[in-house]
């Protein structure tokens, strides 16, 4: 159940935030010079990205855990992976610290800057927070992520402070990070530079391995039918008494290709699998029509999901032009909403 952070927490955030800024700490890192912390021994460490050294977009984003790297990991190869930025944008989980103008800050905030009593003036002076979770719209920070950004925010400055005084040094190009832990034994804090953790891979490749399921769907005709399949993120919060906060519409979408029929739309909630959803739907599909000649997919999801499947079944399966399916999604949002 969610829990909304007192008037006291919130004035400690803001109070370590500012603190942080009269650092500067964009003029000693750029925004892929992670600073790692371990808040907590046993805990897999926070990983922080400072913002605003090319110029724009000032503050700072806190990525939880390994899962948090591989999200951070995906924004730090948006150029090369082809992916929509949106989408990369609402698949990732974090808590991030904005430096910008009034008119960006969320309502929610404002009320929080006034009882406050902050005042800020000018563009890029305006402090808000925002709390990023896949499945759903970026949204107020709740009182755990409240003392959790705090914790991380009052460890960053002291970091900070440590390259700014020249007390450590960290080789980023030589893929190193600047590393902060608690001590037990001399029950201090120490910094030290080390590697980037092994990242892993963040969309697990699904192997098939039932030899008969795989034969049956052979045995299927082969069908004059390409598919567009995809999942979808809309601009559109989607409020749900069983959510604590409002969902994002995700759409899983099939069109067929030739024809531009919708073949199945289905709204996912947070907690539904991609691959499931991928998988059982091509299942039930091929159950009913046969195989299909060819898949035309974009969502990384789609090629974990349906990789070798699609191989051992004898399906292409190809990235391609999705302009249909962004239509479609674009066109059924408005109608519904």
């Amino acid at each position: 159940m969610r829990k909304e952070a007192t008037l006291e927490q919130w004035g400690e955030l803001y109070d370590v935030a500012l603190n942080l800024r009269q650092l500067e700490p964009w003029k000693y890192f750029w925004d892929v010079d992670l600073v790692i912390i371990q808040l907590h021994p046993g805990e897999e460490p926070v990983f922080l990205s400072i913002m605003g050294r090319g110029g724009s977009c000032f503050g700072v984003s806190m990525y939880e855990g390994m899962d948090g790297l591989r999200d951070f990991d995906m924004i730090a190869r948006l150029e090369t992976s082809g992916l929509d930025p949106y989408y990369v944008m609402m698949e990732q989980s974090n808590i991030s610290c904005y430096f910008g103008d009034r008119q960006e800050v969320p309502p929610l905030q404002k009320a929080v800057i006034k009882d406050l009593g902050l005042k800020f003036r000018g563009n890029g002076n305006w402090l808000y927070f925002e709390s990023y979770k896949k499945g759903y719209i970026p949204y107020q920070l709740d009182a755990h992520e409240v003392t959790r950004m705090t914790e991380a925010l009052q460890n960053l400055f002291m970091a900070v402070r440590g390259v700014k005084e020249e007390r450590i040094s960290v080789d980023y190009e030589k893929g190193q990070a600047l590393w902060r832990q608690f001590n037990p034994k001399t029950e201090e804090w120490i910094m030290y530079e080390a590697p980037l953790p092994e990242i892993g891979e963040r969309y697990p490749f699904v192997e098939f391995h039932d030899e008969l399921l795989v034969k049956r769907i052979k045995k299927m005709p082969q069908i004059d039918v390409e598919l567009a399949l995809d999942i979808v993120y809309e601009n559109t919060g989607i409020a749900d008494e069983g959510y604590d906060r409002p969902l994002i519409a995700r759409l899983f979408l099939v069109v067929d290709v030739e024809t531009e029929f919708i073949l199945d739309m289905n709204l996912m909630k947070p907690d539904d699998s991609e691959i499931d959803v991928t998988i059982d739907f091509l299942m039930n599909f091929i159950e009913a029509n046969g195989r299909p000649k060819a898949i035309r997919a974009r969502c990384p999801w789609v090629f974990s999901a349906l990789g070798d499947l699609c191989d051992k079944c004898g399906i292409e399966l190809k990235h391609g032009d999705m302009e249909i399916v962004d239509w479609i999604a674009n066109e059924c949002m408005e109608h519904l909403y």
